[in-house]
């Protein structure tokens, strides 16, 4: 007799133990997915247009400030991006498009058209960065003995333009 009250009372202790872990591991997965589901809730989309090496849209949880967000994607911007008309503090609480804005200083000064290499005018190449009458005159020598230019890179090999315009004239002109 004896020996049935200790099994009644292990089997006792075991169903008490393994209730206790399952109250414990149910009721642990319950907050765990309410916290998800509050997690889904804060999500906010953000895309990201304008002076941009392409255009990307992110998942973020909001809020996120400026800041964070423009030094987490760090790697989406190129050396013409103007970032100095952001607050970097102010936070993002809802779902938005940003438009950077380009701090390239020649887009002040060209007309909403580009320009056409080939039917350009001597006062239209002195438009163009790195431009001056040397170049202006080389390119329109080049299109008068051989035609048009055949790729960017045989005009930039022809005129001798430095790296760091050869950008801003592809934004300006056309071939």
């Amino acid at each position: 007799m004896y020996r049935k009250k200790e099994r009644i009372i292990i089997f006792s202790c075991i169903f008490v133990v393994l209730g206790l872990c399952g109250y414990l591991y149910f009721s642990s997965f319950e907050k765990e997915t309410k916290v998800n589901q509050n997690e889904t809730l804060e999500l906010i989309q953000i895309k990201l247009e304008g002076e941009v090496v392409r255009v990307m849209e992110v998942t973020c949880t909001r809020p996120i400030s400026y800041g964070a967000l423009f030094l987490r994607l760090k790697q989406a911007f190129n050396e013409f991006s103007d970032l100095s008309g952001f607050s970097f503090e102010e936070m993002i609480t809802e779902s938005l498009t940003i438009l950077i804005p380009s701090n390239d200083i020649y887009s002040q000064y060209i007309a909403e058209e580009k320009i056409n290499i080939h039917l350009a005018t001597f006062e239209d190449l002195l438009k163009l960065p790195q431009i001056g009458e040397k170049r202006a005159k080389i390119i329109l020598d080049y299109i008068q003995k051989n035609g048009k230019f055949d790729s960017w890179e045989t005009f930039f090999r022809i005129t001798s333009i430095p790296e760091h315009a050869k950008i801003q004239i592809q934004r300006q002109a056309f071939l």
